[in-house]
């Protein structure tokens, strides 16, 4: 389109050089007649001239008087400028484009040898094979809002007080939407400022691409930041696993929160993304060592994990309960009750023994 607006502008200013000039001069509409034929051949001739100047091509139109000459002049230059780059821009595209195609040919090739070596059944090759074809199509349309941390190289450019800061406030925002988080934050920032900074990552799930594995023992608890987790669990009570109940993990809710209180947390099925997300995980093993090195936020959260691990307990073991259902334990209200009598006991014991002191 830009090269169709271009020559369009290109030839009506050539038509109007040829027609401005004053009696008796020669021009290249005199020379050619260009007063006797219709306006749409005016048009087209002087639009086939414009082209003539991006391509090697040729035509009988010449300029005929120095105007016209310079203006011939000037555009042969631009011209070859941008004809050149516009060239070399498609150029770059094509080269790219079969790059990409031959890696994607390149890796299913490898897959199927892959598959063919250790003798893999062959519905489950199909299944394989179907599932890597889906997810490089989902993964090519995937319109993510959030852009990875470690996909922009000029970050690493920056001092790491810099990425702390960027993490801060990347992450914080999230964190606090947690009643245990905030109250961590109010106890103390620095803490809060530490997880953000060293215990966190991002991962984007293509639609109906999975999170953990079945009965995976799960080392992270998961926000999600855009999109829809679902996770299906067996109905209470029903010893054969048949009938299973769909829950949706939403924009800025968790799951998984019993990764950092428990010493072994199992799912029963992976996460499976509904729709195109994105997901910040929290390391279990990372989060213990940053609270360990601050007293003040350490302490409460010690008290809340003690409440929490005996809420999900009971939970667990009520009649209509079920274990697997744990990862689910997001309820706002409670947590946020937990969190409260966590932290309030903390500081009203800290202030018992300071009056005792």
């Amino acid at each position: 389109i830009f090269i169709v607006l271009l020559n369009h502008y290109i030839a009506c200013c050539w038509f109007w050089l040829g027609t401005s000039v004053k009696d008796g001069e020669p021009s290249w509409t005199t020379v050619r007649g260009m007063e006797d034929y219709h306006i749409w051949y005016q048009y087209t001739t002087s639009l086939h001239w414009s082209l003539t100047q991006f391509t090697p091509a040729s035509m009988e139109v010449v300029p005929t008087n120095e105007y016209e000459r310079t203006y011939s002049v000037c555009v042969l230059m631009f011209a070859l400028v941008t004809f050149s780059s516009f060239v070399s821009i498609i150029t770059s595209s094509v080269t790219q484009l079969q790059h990409i195609h031959a890696r994607k040919l390149h890796n299913q090739v490898l897959l199927r040898r892959y598959l063919s070596e250790r003798s893999i059944s062959t519905p489950l090759v199909l299944r394989v094979c179907h599932f890597v074809q889906y997810y490089q199509k989902q993964a090519g349309g995937m319109e993510r809002t959030r852009t990875q941390e470690e996909k922009v190289e000029a970050l690493k450019m920056l001092p790491p007080s810099m990425i702390a800061e960027i993490r801060w406030e990347t992450f914080s925002p999230v964190l606090i939407a947690h009643p245990t988080f905030y109250m961590m934050g109010t106890t103390s920032e620095r803490s809060l400022r530490e997880v953000c900074s060293k215990t966190i990552f991002e991962v984007s799930l293509a639609l109906a691409q999975e999170l953990f594995a079945h009965c995976e023992t799960v080392n992270q608890m998961l926000f999600v930041l855009e999109g829809t987790l679902t996770y299906a669990y067996p109905e209470p009570g029903d010893q054969s696993s048949q009938l299973l109940t769909e829950a949706r993990i939403e924009k800025e809710q968790w799951a998984c929160e019993a990764a950092l209180w428990a010493q072994r947390f199992d799912i029963y099925s992976p996460f499976v993304a509904a729709s195109c997300c994105d997901v910040c995980l929290v390391s279990a093993a990372e989060f213990r060592k940053v609270a360990s090195l601050y007293p003040d936020a350490f302490v409460g959260l010690a008290c809340y994990s003690e409440r929490f691990v005996e809420h999900v307990n009971e939970m667990a073991a009520a009649p209509d309960g079920c274990r697997w259902k744990v990862a689910l334990c997001n309820n706002y209200d409670v947590v946020n009750e937990l969190a409260h009598l966590a932290f309030d006991s903390d500081i009203a014991s800290r202030r018992s023994s300071m009056g005792a002191g």
